[in-house]
């Protein structure tokens, strides 16, 4: 069984460090496969993808060992989508910042819901195309 784990924390205080870990033994043995760069440049790590910057992850979902998603609550972009099981992430566009993403479900490869405190937004096309369901 394959298990992703995000890592909050840093030495600073109000530090965004982020390190993605991923387990393909149920949590036995970790290997780390992305995390936030540094003030000086890329990770320091050969092989180590990287995470995008910004505050605290608040929510992730990986539809399959490479296809996943992470919601921030930064002032900038905050809906982020990998396909290369979590080594890079690419800003999903549909969301416009400072969207904070409450949570993410996909009930099928195609349908999902990203939830922020204002609305709800729904794809049926895997995350191609997203359209806005405003709370009422």
């Amino acid at each position: 069984m394959t298990i992703f784990q995000l890592c909050h924390g840093g030495i600073a205080a109000g530090s965004s460090a982020k390190l993605l870990l991923k387990s393909v033994d149920g949590g036995r043995t970790w290997t780390l496969i992305a995390q936030t760069s540094s003030l000086v440049g890329p990770p320091s790590l050969p092989g180590v993808g990287r995470l995008p910057s910004g505050f605290g992850a608040t929510a992730m979902w990986f539809q399959t060992t490479q296809r996943g998603w992470m919601g921030l609550s930064s002032p900038g972009k905050n809906l982020w989508r990998t396909t290369d099981g979590g080594f890079t992430w690419i800003a999903v566009q549909a969301l416009p910042p400072p969207m904070i993403v409450t949570s993410i479900l996909f009930t099928s490869d195609l349908e999902g819901t990203v939830e922020t405190p204002e609305s709800a937004w729904t794809t049926i096309d895997g995350g191609e195309t997203w359209t806005e369901q405003p709370y009422r």
